[in-house]
């Protein structure tokens, strides 16, 4: 095994450590302190985590490979809607037929890549990008309004750093499709599983667009305690019953807000 082919298999195996330690965390999260949308975010981030297993690990086609991805982008919508509209009236339906549409797009051209088309790759790396980018920024988006909404207002100061931080890394998620094009530039690319200097730099921009997604997701929804008291140093004094209200009733009494 070359040099690069090593760096290439250590980063990989690094890589999806960090995924499966962050579904972990969240799902088990979410469950103790009964949060729903952090169940839901930590399914997205195992169904990615699974995608990756499905490509270093079993002979499957792109396709089959592609799926449990374009599921765990499209997760992010429910999240979205439990998280920060759930007493609004955003038409959902709307946004659930546009991501499904660019989800069938996908799967279309995915199964189409084999014939090494210019046009079909083109378009196979444009809906999967479209679809990540509207999940992506349209949580990034409702989290920052939701922070600008309660800024000024008497609630600890780590709820807001959770939804400012999070909206501005799903923001700059949006973004990681589209690094992908760069293997167009060069029509050896269009082989699955042939390697080359472009492919190298696309997956390593794409690599460090999903490290700064997945360890901020740790950081904003499994905060440690002491990480809070830290972030909380600058907050007036709470009362004794603040004190004993757990992360989870806190979050609810966010949420009933949204």
């Amino acid at each position: 095994m070359s040099s690069p082919e090593s760096i290439f298999l250590i980063v990989s195996i690094i890589f999806l450590i960090l995924q499966i330690i962050t579904a972990t965390f969240l799902i088990y999260n979410g469950i103790r302190n009964k949060m729903g949308n952090v169940v839901v975010l930590g399914l997205a981030v195992f169904l990615s985590f699974l995608s990756s297993i499905l490509v270093f690990g079993l002979k499957l086609t792109w396709v089959q490979v592609v799926i449990p991805l374009m599921f765990a982008f499209i997760l992010m919508v429910p999240f979205t809607q439990m998280t920060f509209h759930r007493n609004t009236k955003i038409n959902y339906r709307i946004i659930y037929a546009i991501i499904l549409f660019l989800f069938a797009g996908k799967v279309v051209f995915a199964n189409l890549e084999y014939k090494n088309s210019f046009v079909v790759l083109f378009f196979s790396l444009l809906f999967e990008s479209l679809l990540m980018f509207i999940c992506f920024y349209w949580t990034g988006k409702s989290s920052m309004e939701a922070y600008n909404a309660i800024k000024i207002d008497p609630l600890e100061r780590w709820i807001k750093i959770r939804l400012k931080y999070m909206g501005i890394i799903c923001k700059i998620y949006a973004f990681a499709g589209f690094p992908q094009f760069l293997i167009l530039i060069d029509k050896s690319h269009f082989i699955v599983g042939q390697e080359s200097p472009i492919s190298v730099i696309s997956f390593a921009i794409v690599l460090v667009f999903n490290a700064i997604f997945l360890i901020g997701m740790i950081l904003i929804w499994v905060m440690p305690k002491k990480f809070k008291n830290y972030l909380n140093r600058k907050s007036p004094l709470k009362s004794q019953s603040d004190e004993e209200l757990s992360e989870a009733e806190i979050e609810h009494q966010f949420m009933e807000r949204q």
